[in-house]
């Protein structure tokens, strides 16, 4: 059975290799990784299925990941059915696709609840799967690989134009660094009317870190965008 290297769904060199070095994911966290990644919806059960089968976690965990792949293959499939005969029940999908792979790619999909629920998916497997695909898991509990002051560049697919700030993390708990749920790491992009220079970053509270002209990017997804920040974030 072929192996996934699930760090290199991250297109982040740098991010990828720090993950590599520092985070040991556990099966949750490698299924929204893959869920929200930069990649084909058919790689992407494959991987899930590969993670249920393979990766040490509990049965609930390999659940979740046989559910996100089983959502994601039944709504591709539909999709596409729906498109070639024009017959589908439910002609309404939320579809997002890219050239990926030099081939014009579908990443991400999504169809209505109440469709999904007539086909047989339970209320239980959409919230979970909703959860995954929409909230970040990620949310506060990771650390990136970049100094204070560090100039980034973060540029989706779907943005015209980067945005590019110094980097500004704020850590609630300095005893536990890495990835640990008893700590929180608020990680900022500041433009440079918003840094706080002139503040020791140690144990400042938050409100006082920075003016208004930043964005927050310690939750895994880039705003509202379904993107990853683990994938477009650079140094720039």
């Amino acid at each position: 059975m072929q192996g996934y290297d699930i760090y290199a769904l991250i297109h982040s060199p740098e991010i990828r290799d720090f993950f590599r070095k520092t985070w040991q994911m556990g099966i949750r966290e490698q299924v929204q990784l893959v869920a929200l990644s930069f990649e084909d919806i058919r790689e992407k059960v494959k991987i899930l299925r590969w993670v249920a089968d393979n990766v040490p976690g509990s049965d609930e965990d390999k659940k979740l990941a046989r559910d996100v792949a089983d959502y994601l293959e039944f709504c591709y499939d539909a999709a596409t059915k729906s498109v070639d005969d024009n017959l589908g029940d439910n002609e309404e999908w939320d579809t997002y696709s890219a050239v990926i792979h030099g081939q014009q790619t579908v990443y991400r999909i999504e169809g209505d609840e109440d469709w999904l629920l007539a086909q047989g998916f339970t209320q239980d497997t959409l919230d979970m799967v909703n959860y995954c695909v929409h909230s970040s898991m990620f949310d506060h509990h990771f650390a990136l690989p970049f100094e204070r002051g560090s100039r980034l560049r973060l540029q989706t697919p779907d943005m015209e134009e980067p945005y590019v700030g110094l980097f500004d993390p704020y850590y609630l708990d300095f005893e536990h660094r890495f990835h640990n749920c008893s700590y929180e790491n608020h990680l900022y992009l500041c433009q440079e009317d918003s840094f706080p220079v002139e503040k020791s970053w140690d144990n400042v509270p938050e409100a006082e870190r920075v003016k208004s002209n930043y964005q927050i990017i310690s939750y895994h997804m880039v705003w509202d965008t379904g993107f990853s920040v683990f994938d477009w974030l650079e140094r720039a």
